[in-house]
């Protein structure tokens, strides 16, 4: 089977991303980050797709850890060649599977190849998802060799002879390989002691916050209560102040009354005096009127015609003096009586006039001084009232503003605490599936455990027998294999699990103990070594995924030959973020 190229739509960050392969060596180099493990868990998912649960640590929950981080359609295709014929695959994914679209294309006749179970690896590579990962991926975190039922099968040959008791000889293997693989997939005691714990801190956690939100409850029915009060309160000091300021404002009012009728009374005793002068006044006027009158106009001009005719000697000069003398004797006496006459009238007159209104304004004056009286009993009735007084009502307003102030914090804070509440219920529900799957997987592994544990009890014997046929040749293969790296003298097996052990001079020892180097060429090489035998049906690509990182300049070098006489045979995708590890660089 060789891939020709894919074209990934959107998977993990990779977006609109398209690679062709050639049918040898293909080198990815790109930087930490680019989405090179994204790259190989697309291939593998365009053959297998991803299932909807966890599948351990690595590739835990595949669907949420790959959903496209930009959005859009989440998958895209590869195209491939098997048996001679080019074909294409194409997948877009759901949450779950049932919502997955799959297609299979023959791409020399356009038409959709029909398959009743999706799972086009298996069909094509004779292997499951579980075998295809620990043989033809290298995958860049917890490289390790492992086996499952389908390789130990192909390698023990039982495909070719389930009829016979070699079948049954040939079963121990699977059985013990399918027994450890199962006890792998056990749950962690310390992830369910962990998770329990979990659950337990947040249930106390829980009842804390519950016991906290009922006191702050408590508290704010209180602050509520005090409120309530403290507005009853200002309601009534509002009330008394509105009445006091009602009557402070009435005092004041008849207070500028009074002083506007005290004015009018002023006033009115002013104009009365002015009456009263006025009226002695008239009086000296008259007298002054019989002065003014002494010498009539007529009177006058006649004793000048006299004088003047006297000087001239017209008139003997007694005569003259006579007559002047008798005329302003005349002329005093009318003017007397004429003044007289009309003084008298004026006099009356005025004097009249002048008492009415003196006596007008001494009615107004008493009903002044009647006003004045009434507005002033008003007033006393009134009492010792002074300007109201707010600053009681003002504390009592700056106390309501603290307390509402304080419900409102303590309202948030409950609102907090609920938010808080049901987040961690909500987690603790989640916890409690998760550790109810744990249960549930740990109990259906113990069932399942059991049945192949009383299997493996008949056939143990039998077990032998092919464990020393087929684990023999698998060494041999392995040894050579390794016997190209630097790996200091040190030696080490596969027993009848198919899986690396050491032997040292304490015994064995499981491979996962030596150095992260070690462990990278052991498995390396016990993956190569299986792929030859595995693979009954179409050869798949091999993808490297930074597999050689750990590895010294001289291993690495090693490596990097094997890479490229495995080529040769294999399809490779070899994936590296820097040159030291690069082949073609």
């Amino acid at each position: 089977m060789i891939i020709k190229r894919l074209h990934i739509e959107n998977f993990g960050k990779l977006s609109n991303f398209d690679l062709e392969f050639n049918k040898e060596l293909n080198e990815v180099y790109k930087e930490n980050g680019w989405g090179k493990s994204t790259l190989t868990s697309f291939i593998k998912a365009m053959f297998y797709s991803m299932t909807a649960k966890a599948r351990g640590e690595e590739f835990k929950y595949e669907r949420t850890r790959f959903a496209p981080w930009q959005g859009g359609n989440y998958g895209g295709y590869l195209e491939y060649q098997a048996d001679g014929k080019n074909y294409r695959v194409t997948r877009y994914f759901e949450k779950t599977p049932e919502g997955d679209y799959f297609e299979l294309k023959d791409l020399e006749t356009n038409k959709i190849v029909t398959y009743e179970d999706e799972r086009l690896g298996d069909s094509l590579f004779g292997l499951g998802k579980d075998s295809f990962e620990v043989t033809a991926l290298f995958p860049q975190l917890n490289f390790l060799s492992t086996s499952t039922v389908q390789i130990t099968a192909n390698l023990t040959g039982l495909n070719k002879f389930q009829n016979d008791m070699e079948n049954l000889n040939k079963a121990v293997k699977i059985l013990d390989s399918k027994m450890a693989s199962l006890k792998k997939e056990k749950p962690n005691k310390d992830e369910k002691d962990s998770i329990k714990r979990n659950i337990i801190e947040n249930e106390t956690f829980i009842l804390e916050e519950k016991s906290r939100q009922e006191n702050l409850l408590n508290s704010l029915k209180k602050v509520k209560e005090e409120e309530n009060d403290l507005i009853v309160i200002q309601n009534e000091e509002i009330k008394e102040l509105d009445t006091l300021t009602t009557s402070f404002n009435k005092k004041i009012e008849l207070q500028d009354e009074i002083a506007k009728e005290n004015e009018k009374l002023n006033q009115t005793l002013i104009v009365s005096n002015q009456l009263k002068d006025q009226k002695l006044e008239n009086r000296d006027k008259n007298k002054n009127k019989r002065v003014t009158y002494f010498i009539p106009i007529p009177f006058a001009m006649l004793i000048i015609i006299l004088f003047a005719f006297t000087l001239a000697n017209k008139i003997q000069l007694w005569i003259g003096i006579s007559t002047i003398i008798i005329l302003a004797i005349v002329a005093v006496v009318a003017d007397v009586i004429i003044i007289k006459l009309k003084s008298d009238k004026s006099l009356k007159e005025s004097i009249k006039e002048l008492d009415r209104k003196i006596k007008d304004n001494e009615e107004q004056s008493k009903l002044v001084l009647k006003n004045v009286d009434s507005l002033n009993q008003q007033l006393k009735a009134l009492g010792d009232i002074v300007a109201p007084d707010r600053r009681k009502l003002d504390e009592i307003e700056g106390r309501l503003t603290e307390i509402k102030l304080e419900r409102v914090a303590i309202e948030n804070e409950i609102v907090n605490i609920t938010e808080s509440i049901d987040r961690i219920i909500e987690i603790n529900e989640k916890l409690q599936n998760d550790y109810d799957l744990l249960n549930e997987k740990n109990s259906q592994i113990d069932k399942k455990l059991s049945i192949l544990q009383s299997t493996r009890d008949y056939l143990i014997d039998a077990k032998e027998n092919v464990s020393s046929r087929f684990v023999v040749p698998v060494n041999e293969k392995l040894k050579t294999i390794l016997s190209k790296f630097k790996v200091s003298g040190r030696e080490f097996v596969v027993d009848t699990s198919w899986k690396v052990k050491e032997n040292t001079n304490f015994g064995t020892k499981d491979f996962e103990y030596s150095s992260q180097g070690f462990q990278d060429i052991i498995s390396f090489c016990q993956r190569i070594n299986l792929i030859q035998d595995v693979y009954q049906k179409e050869k798949p690509m091999i993808i490297l995924d930074d597999t050689f990182v750990n590895l010294d300049d001289h291993n690495m070098a090693i490596a990097k030959q094997i890479v490229r006489e495995i080529s040769k045979y294999y399809q490779v995708l070899y994936i590296c973020c820097n040159e030291r590890c690069s082949i073609t660089k």
